[in-house]
């Protein structure tokens, strides 16, 4: 017997200049391919109804100009990276002390 669309956890990683993460990803195998599991948008938004007790609209969706904690994370992640990226630099400041390692 054949098994079809086979759904299977595949090891992941990702790499930050502060943190390494290991996870897992579902992907679906065929015959041919194999895929990452994606949502449909009717999926996605039933899973953001239940978030939003029961009710997600465009109107749900406005914020209140704050960051999200999502947001924030990938904010500082950037922020992370390009300290990481940054050449060190010696620096002489003006009231004369020495600045080694400056970014």
């Amino acid at each position: 017997m054949e098994q079809q669309n086979m759904i299977r956890l595949i090891p992941s990683f990702s790499i930050t200049p502060h943190r390494l993460s290991i996870y897992n990803t579902l992907v679906r195998e065929t015959a041919d391919t194999v895929e990452r599991i994606k949502l449909s948008k009717a999926e996605k938004e039933k899973i953001l109804a239940n978030l939003h007790g029961g009710e997600y609209s465009p109107l749900v969706r406005w914020h209140n100009f704050q960051l999200s904690d999502q947001g924030r994370k990938k904010l500082m992640l950037k922020i992370n990276w390009l300290y990481f990226l940054a050449k060190s630099r010696y620096k002489k400041a003006i009231s004369g002390a020495e600045i080694h390692n400056f970014k």
